[in-house]
């Protein structure tokens, strides 16, 4: 399944408790309330899920699984969205 398919499915089954589809960093995103919680970057998803947080820690020891950096220059975002220094 492509990213693009897994977006899709994500978002038909998040839409059903009211998260919406629309934009981030002028990719397509998942929203609640209108604060996005998931983006689709290329071929990646990449989610929000609170650094710290027992799922956050989890997540990261997936395979393949990194901070969200979308200009790719090593400097992944904090939770307030400015990058880390």
């Amino acid at each position: 399944m492509t990213a693009d398919e897994q977006f899709e499915r994500i978002a038909d089954e998040l839409g059903l408790r009211g998260a919406s589809v629309g934009t981030m960093f002028g990719k397509r995103a998942l929203k609640a309330n209108g604060k996005a919680f998931a983006c689709l970057l290329a071929d990646t998803l990449a989610f929000r899920l609170g650094a710290g947080s027992a799922t956050h820690t989890t997540a990261l020891g997936l395979p393949e699984a990194t901070l969200f950096d979308p200009p790719g220059r090593e400097r992944p975002f904090t939770r307030t969205g400015s990058p880390c220094r």
